[in-house]
């Protein structure tokens, strides 16, 4: 395809970043366009599922995007960081101003362009979205998705981030459609609470925020916007999967507990890695992300970011009261944030 080649580096410079007040920065609304999205994927800039939601996003003109994302098919790469040497960034102007590929891997991608000096560090992005993926990223396999390592990686930069797969094996443009349409649903939410800038973009103060710090929940004097405050700053990550016969419903679900069994293929000299057949944890499993697909819902996962014992690991009644289902099937803490932000717009 036409673009512009060029090399990017690794380069990591550090400069402070004065945060500011939640309620007066989501009450306000600045010239131009409302909010600004970062999209990643694993499955390649092209992917037609990343182009649907990004002219999606971009239809009214009120939401400026901009793609980064790998030159090439990502899937099951992980956290991958690509440190042995340089990597090509193309603008790919043929499809828009602002898009752009990268050879390397979803996580590179986000590294490439939030950080100070990245493509779109000044200004940032207000959310990340890591997809669509085509095909699912649910229980176990997070750990080697792609999709997610962009999403996890973008909240580690201290970005509110989600990742968002189309969970089956039609990819046709009715599928996509509604895994677009449910993507919109979340991303729009989120974009009414967000302020249009990053607390902390880059973690550039390096700190404990308040919400890291609580005990219990006797400490926290508003659970609902401590669950905002550690999304916003990228301490917790949305997975979102989207079956492609979606009921229009959403669940808030957490992952199943899955086995693949009979996966090692072996023919003469060569062996490979094949789904043949998928085991199903019964117990725990109504609400899981499995399950809430299969009955054709769109599951929301709320997922730590943070790996055990980390400083900035959310604990666990945050993380309880993030998996919260409101009445309209998202989490509960989107409505009653909302209401906040409403009245202190007021």
């Amino acid at each position: 395809m036409r673009g512009t080649a060029c090399f990017v580096e690794v380069i990591l410079p550090r400069s402070k970043v004065s945060s500011r007040q939640f309620v007066r920065l989501a009450a306000s609304r600045a010239m131009g366009p409302w909010r600004r999205v970062l999209l990643t994927n694993d499955d390649g800039y092209a992917s037609p599922a990343l182009l649907h939601l990004r002219e999606t996003l971009e239809k009214d003109g009120k939401i400026e995007t901009t793609v980064v994302a790998p030159n090439s098919n990502q899937s099951a790469c992980g956290q991958r960081l690509t440190l042995t040497g340089r990597m090509d960034l193309t603008n790919h102007r043929e499809i828009g101003e602002r898009v752009y590929s990268i050879t390397g891997s979803p996580s590179d991608c986000a590294i490439l362009a939030l950080d100070p000096g990245g493509i779109v560090h000044d200004p940032p992005p207000t959310l990340v979205v890591s997809g669509i993926n085509l095909g699912s990223n649910m229980s176990h396999d997070v750990l080697y998705s792609g999709t997610f390592a962009g999403a996890r990686q973008a909240a580690m930069l201290g970005y509110p981030a989600i990742a968002t797969s189309l969970a089956g094996n039609d990819f046709s443009e009715k599928s996509l459609a509604v895994a677009v349409d449910a993507t919109m649903s979340i991303t729009h939410r989120l974009l009414e609470l967000l302020p249009m800038d990053p607390e902390n973009p880059s973690r550039q103060e390096l700190k404990r925020q308040p919400h890291n710090k609580y005990a219990n929940s006797s400490e926290c004097e508003d659970v609902n916007m401590a669950v905002f405050h550690a999304f916003r700053c990228g301490d917790i990550v949305l997975n979102v999967n989207t079956p492609c016969k979606w009921s229009g419903n959403f669940q808030c679900t957490s992952l199943a507990a899955i086995a693949y069994r009979d996966t090692v293929q072996r023919d003469n000299h060569e062996m490979w890695l094949g789904e043949v057949c998928v085991e199903l944890l019964k117990e725990n499993s109504k609400s899981s992300d499995v399950l809430a697909t299969a009955a054709g819902d769109c599951s929301i996962t709320t997922l730590q970011t943070w790996p055990e014992s980390h400083p900035f690991r959310v604990p666990e009644f945050l993380l309880e009261a993030a998996r919260m289902q409101g009445p309209n099937g998202l989490p509960a803490w989107m409505s009653e944030v909302a209401a906040s932000v409403s009245i202190g717009a007021s």
